[in-house]
């Protein structure tokens, strides 16, 4: 599913012009989609502005998201 981020979402340089970001669902935590995901790279990134009432649970599975991500990227660059 993909969406718009709201405007005071910071996508970085590097995920700019990557196409439309994919909304994550995690379910039992939200119905619908919690955080965004960059088409290019599958970096996570917060959909909530601050003080959101599901800014900081989403905070907790970005986290989650992009270590998995680092560690498996590591992984495929360390075998040929």
């Amino acid at each position: 599913m993909a969406a718009e981020p709201p405007e005071d979402v910071d996508w970085g340089e590097h995920c700019a012009g990557a196409g439309p970001p994919a909304l994550v669902e995690i379910r039992g935590v939200y119905a619908g989609g919690l955080f965004y995901e960059c088409a290019r790279c599958g970096f996570a990134f917060q959909r909530w502005s601050k003080g959101h009432y599901l800014h900081d649970k989403a905070r907790r599975y970005i986290i989650m998201h992009n270590e998995r991500r680092a560690v498996a990227r590591l992984d495929s660059r360390s075998h040929p």
